[in-house]
């Protein structure tokens, strides 16, 4: 059994009128897996974990209202990322 953390980054790409928009995003990493191997050279590998990315904001995206006065509006995000995986393999 083997534990895992670390740290990660992430690009982050506006497309458009957006404004204050971060060029990556950090994050922090951790997992837990297996692995064992038979007599006969048959190995299992699993891995089980999740990235939790800091929150981050986009302002400034925009369009236009009914009296033609522009519309500023905000979004946020605060991204967690699970993932799992499962190795069958054989050593020679």
């Amino acid at each position: 059994m083997y534990f895992k953390f670390g740290q990660v980054q992430a690009d982050l790409k506006i497309i458009g009128d957006a404004t204050g928009a971060p060029n990556n995003i950090d994050g922090d990493m951790w997992g837990i897996g297996t692995t064992s191997i038979a007599n006969n050279g048959l190995f299992f590998k699993t891995e089980a974990g999740a990235i939790q990315y800091d929150q981050f904001t986009i302002a400034g995206i925009g369009g236009t209202g009914d009296s033609d006065a522009p519309l500023t509006s905000t979004v946020e995000g605060n991204p967690l990322v699970g993932y799992g995986h499962v190795s069958i393999g054989y050593k020679f």
